[in-house]
């Protein structure tokens, strides 16, 4: 009785011990990790920018490759985010949401783990001309009980930074070197305001008139209360030897009391599974154009609707060797 006795009181003062360490423990956390990768910022910086390519780099997609992934907000940059779910308990059910960022310098996003965790991550790029340093960081604080864990989240959550930085040096160098890269995807739909123009086979003068248009289009929205939620996108309705008919529109959100008049009209880009192409450091229309078809004739894939283009970068004021677009074939 007397060693049953000294048992519960041994019990008793060591969890009062443990809830009185526990109490003391800090709660904030911090894991970072970094990578040198030889490409150029705009091109790492959308890769991580845009969150469909999330799971062609992160180290968690691979865990689990039928996990959901459901995308919201604007189409990239703050406000785009995704739920995901999984049946792996390694993986389990969070967000990621992006709420902060400075184009190709800096990102700022909430993470959140299941229903209790929540916590910042930041991406900070520092250039180093032929070579960008890439911070990726994670920090939060940790509620009672869940503080122990704070001695081993470090080497748990930094083995996963380290690998998914090492896949996205990996990606951008290999885009870097080959110019050009596809993937199998989705396009959501959205609102749009558009304007139809058609311009000569030039690509100098199609894009002055992408950017007259786009102006109208922005003037527009400004006077009109209207949030982009995307980049400018022209919509090929026609190309020839003869020239290119396009819709120059931006994925929106349009007010219910908008009025539309003149050549500025409302539509819709519908959801749509695609061949999103991405285009790095090219000008070459006619050549993009044959590699898409390349590889649509390789894949055994047949084009569906018209193809369109997101300019992610001004193709009018970055240089050439840093300039991005992004081409969507729907299939």
């Amino acid at each position: 009785m007397k060693i049953f006795k000294g048992l519960l009181i041994f019990i008793f003062v060591f969890i009062v011990i443990f809830l009185v360490v526990t109490v003391f423990l800090p709660s904030h956390f911090k894991v970072e990790r970094s990578i040198e990768i030889k490409s150029s910022p705009t091109l790492i910086y959308y890769l991580i920018n845009d969150l469909h390519n999330w799971k062609h780099w992160d180290p968690w997609w691979k865990l689990d490759t039928t996990q959901v992934r459901i995308y919201k907000g604007s189409l990239f940059g703050k406000n785009a985010s995704f739920r995901w779910t999984s049946k792996n308990q390694n993986i389990g059910n969070g967000e990621v949401k992006i709420v902060d960022d400075k184009p190709f310098e800096h990102l700022k996003m909430n993470f959140l783990f299941g229903q209790e965790m929540i916590s910042t991550s930041e991406f900070r790029l520092f250039n180093f001309g032929e070579k960008v340093n890439v911070v990726w960081s994670l920090e939060g604080d940790l509620k009672f009980l869940a503080k122990w864990f704070r001695f081993f989240i470090d080497e748990a959550v930094g083995k996963d930074f380290s690998e998914g930085l090492s896949n996205l040096k990996k990606l951008a160098e290999k885009i870097s070197s080959e110019k050009c890269m596809f993937f199998a995807d989705s396009f959501p739909k959205v609102d749009i305001i558009f304007i139809s123009d058609s311009s000569s086979g030039d690509r100098k003068e199609f894009l002055q008139k992408v950017n007259k248009s786009y102006t109208e289009l922005f003037e527009f929205s400004k006077s009109s209360n209207i949030q982009f939620v995307g980049n400018p996108i022209s919509v090929y309705k026609n190309i020839s030897k003869y020239g290119i008919s396009f819709d120059l529109c931006i994925p929106v959100v349009i007010p219910d009391t908008t009025e539309f008049s003149g050549k500025i009209q409302k539509g819709v880009l519908p959801n749509l599974n695609v061949i999103r192409c991405i285009s790095f450091g090219q000008e070459d229309f006619n050549g993009i154009q044959n590699l898409i078809n390349e590889y649509l004739t390789k894949k055994g894939y047949n084009q569906k609707w018209k193809m369109f283009e997101m300019f992610y970068t001004d193709p009018l004021k970055t240089n050439t060797n840093d300039n991005i677009s992004i081409f969507y074939c729907p299939i």
